[in-house]
């Protein structure tokens, strides 16, 4: 009679995933050298490395030790300090090392991990407060998903930045640059306090909600010390700053057309530039070259920016003298869309730019 401990039939196809997303699977276990490398074969795991018994790995001289972790994919009948010797060689070769662990004398391992991950349901009281991260499934392709989305919240977070800051450096700029040159200031009090509840409440609520791609689990790692704010990013916000500035200053100085009044120039100004931000946020889905389809991917995103737009036109039809403006024709409005839409075209030329003059820094990078 045998007696066979089946590999789930999802861990396969996780392990493949975390691969093709620059993530090294290494396989520690207190089993036989046989069993641990035909298990680590039909998972994945074991491909062209090493298996390696944790005795022999455990004398190793410390200065071996690190090109030895490289190169292992199967370390067998290891003891627990041996997980822990060998978290510390893959950080002493720079790597961003997770450890998973269920029993007491994984605790180490866990603790001196950059991510500890410990089994909610098998794993002891120990483990738990040893760990950064419980897993309530105790199932390993909760791993590939916590990987997934967290990379889906680190461009969240740069596509909130690159939103903001572009906002903050042409309102600035333009609230600067106006009085300076002998106009009247562009933008009242109360205005440039909706333009930053734009900025900063519905915009992270908006950016922020964007799902995980596919696409994300195709890239390399992130390296623990890679700038959140990357070289594109910095030409993308720079570059439409600038563009907002230029185009804004000019409106100051020869007026909009088909405006007829001052006051009406001065409403159009604030109504434009709120509506160019939402074509912004729009371009800032497209982070890494990979807009999602216009109406598609995510109602929450459009959903806000919709009630944006709509809000932008309640305070100036109706906003009055709180927000220093007077009601604009259907018309205006429609010239204000349309002359605002070619935001749009700013990240293609910005993208399609960097790759043509090769310029250092891919999107996203």
């Amino acid at each position: 009679m045998g007696i066979r401990d089946e590999v789930r039939p999802d861990v396969p196809d996780a392990v493949r995933t975390c691969n093709e997303a620059g993530i090294t699977v290494k396989m520690v276990t207190g089993d036989s050298p046989e069993t641990a490398a035909a298990i680590a074969r039909e998972t994945g795991i074991l491909t062209s490395g090493v298996v390696m018994l944790g005795s022999e790995f455990r004398s190793l001289p410390d200065e071996a030790r690190p090109e030895a972790a490289r190169r292992l994919e199967v370390m067998a009948r290891s003891e627990p300090s041996d997980k822990l010797l060998l978290v510390q060689a893959l950080q002493g070769n720079g790597e961003v090392v997770a450890v998973t662990g269920d029993g007491t004398n994984d605790a180490p391992a866990l603790r001196n991990a950059d991510v500890g991950l410990a089994m909610g349901i098998a794993g002891t009281e120990v483990a738990r407060e040893a760990s950064d991260i419980i897993l309530l499934d105790d199932s390993f392709p909760t791993i590939k998903n916590a990987v997934w989305w967290g990379r889906a919240l680190f461009e969240n977070i740069q596509r909130f930045l690159i939103f903001q800051l572009t906002i903050n450096i042409s309102a600035a700029m333009l609230s600067f640059l106006a009085p300076v040159l002998g106009y009247p200031p562009p933008f009242t009090i109360i205005q440039l306090l909706w333009i930053n509840i734009v900025m900063d409440s519905l915009a992270a609520l908006a950016l922020c909600s964007e799902a995980p791609h596919p696409a994300l689990m195709l890239r390399k790692p992130i390296p623990r010390d890679a700038p959140v704010i990357t070289p594109y990013m910095h030409r993308a916000i720079l570059i439409t700053a600038a563009v907002y500035v230029l185009i804004g200053m000019l409106a100051v100085v020869f007026g909009l057309p088909f405006i007829e009044s001052p006051e009406q120039q001065a409403t159009a100004f604030f109504a434009a530039f709120v509506v160019a931000q939402v074509w912004n946020g729009i371009n800032c889905r497209g982070i890494n070259g990979i807009m999602p389809p216009f109406f598609k991917g995510n109602p929450a995103f459009f959903g806000i920016m919709a009630g944006i737009v709509v809000i932008q036109i309640l305070i100036v039809q109706y906003g009055g003298a709180l927000f220093a403006t007077i009601p604009l024709t259907a018309a205006q409005w429609g010239f204000i869309i349309l002359c605002t839409a070619p935001v749009l075209l700013l990240w293609p030329i910005i993208r399609w730019s960097t790759i043509f003059l090769r310029i250092p820094g891919r999107p996203g990078s």
